[in-house]
C-alpha cells in the first residue's frame, strides 16, 4: 500500500510540523514535487498527464531569409507582380509569414515563382498592415535554385486611388 503523505517534524523554534506528498516506487518511497510558476502570493501549476510534462516544440530556422517588396503608385485597380531573390540551390524554401501594409485596401497573392507563378494563398488588407502567418508546420514550399523563389501579387482595390503597398516576405531555407 502506498504511503500518500509523510509528516516531517520541523527544526528550529515552534512545534509546526510539515507534510510532504510521496509515493512508492520499485525502490522505495519517494518525495513528489509539483511544478509551479507563480507570483507572490499565487501559483500556477505546471501543467502534466500520465505521459509527464506537455511540452510545446518550437520549430527552429535554418537559414532564416527575409525581404521587403515595395510597390509605389499603383494606380486604381492595377496589378503588379514582385519577387523576392532566389532561394539556395540545393535547399528548399518555407514561407513562414507576410506583413503587408498598404494605403488603401489591396489583395496580395502569395507564389511561388519558377518560370509560371502559382499563387499558393490570398490575403486581403484594408488600409493599413495586416500578417500573414503559415499554419503551424504547414508551410508553403519552393525548391531552390535559379529563377526560383517566392514572390507575390498586389492589387490595388481602391476604385479611385493610387496606393503604395509593401509586403516583407519571410521564410526559411532548409537543407532537406
Amino acid at each position: 500500500m502506498p504511503i500518500e503523505h509523510v509528516t516531517i517534524p520541523l527544526t528550529g523554534a515552534g512545534d509546526s510540523t510539515a507534510q510532504v506528498a510521496t509515493d512508492s516506487t520499485p525502490s522505495g518511497v519517494v518525495q513528489l514535487f509539483k511544478l509551479a510558476v507563480s507570483a507572490d502570493g499565487s501559483e500556477i501549476l505546471v501543467p502534466a498527464g500520465a505521459d509527464g510534462l506537455y511540452v510545446a516544440i518550437i520549430e527552429r530556422a535554418e537559414d532564416p531569409q527575409d525581404q521587403l517588396l515595395i510597390a509605389t503608385s499603383l494606380a486604381a485597380g492595377s496589378v503588379i507582380d514582385k519577387d523576392a531573390v532566389d532561394i539556395a540551390t540545393g535547399k528548399t524554401g518555407r514561407l513562414l509569414a507576410a506583413d503587408i501594409g498598404a494605403s488603401v485596401p489591396i489583395r496580395v497573392d502569395l507564389q511561388c515563382v519558377n518560370g509560371a507563378r502559382i499563387t499558393r494563398t490570398s490575403i486581403y488588407a484594408l488600409k493599413g498592415t495586416q500578417r500573414w502567418k503559415s499554419p503551424t508546420n504547414v508551410h508553403i514550399e519552393q525548391v531552390g535554385g535559379a529563377a526560383k523563389h517566392f514572390g507575390c501579387e498586389i492589387t490595388n482595390l481602391h476604385t479611385i486611388a493610387t496606393a503604395d503597398a509593401r509586403v516583407t516576405l519571410y521564410w526559411d531555407e532548409v537543407t532537406l
